[in-house]
């Protein structure tokens, strides 16, 4: 695991980060669940509902890695004020596409999930073939959204720079 705490947004008082090297097979997303769960208990996150959001977040970007990234991934855990922010590098500089799965589908949801727990979520391309999808948690007070604040589904890929929160 590696902290960080360089970098112009990360010397903020307010700001915890970790990393974590998965290994390319079926119990990546588990470790990654327990993972999340443990580095935002131990970082003291009380808000019960962005733990178990995080939580199925960081298994959705982890099992769209295992499924079509490359021999590499890597989840990135970051605590910013009340948000978390999750992202997966992998080594496939294949982008993420968003589509609607038949009922009888057993995959093709997961960004139809996290589009609905994420306050906003992009994808950005790695120098050397890769590529960073993630997704910025806010706690959300009363959990009832109108079409105003419904979470948009799909993203818009651009750098994350231009949404630090």
């Amino acid at each position: 695991m590696e902290l960080g705490h360089s970098g112009t947004d990360r010397r903020r008082s307010d700001y915890l980060g970790a990393a974590f090297d998965l290994p390319l097979d079926p119990h990546a997303a588990r470790q990654a669940r327990r993972a999340v769960a443990d580095l935002l208990q131990a970082w003291h996150v009380e808000d019960q509902d962005v733990i178990y959001d995080a939580q199925v977040v960081a298994i959705e970007l982890v099992t769209n890695a295992v499924s079509h990234g490359g021999a590499r991934i890597v989840l990135e855990v970051e605590k910013r004020g009340d948000a978390v922010l999750l992202a997966v590098c992998d080594g496939s500089p294949e982008l993420p596409r968003h589509r609607v799965a038949d009922p009888q589908d057993e995959s093709g949801r997961g960004l139809t999930i996290i589009g609905g727990l994420a306050a906003d979520w992009g994808v950005e391309s790695l120098g050397g073939g890769g590529k960073r999808v993630w997704a910025l948690l806010r706690p959300v007070p009363d959990r009832t959204y109108d079409e105003a604040t419904r979470p948009r589904l799909e993203p818009t890929p651009r750098p994350l720079e231009d949404r630090r929160p």
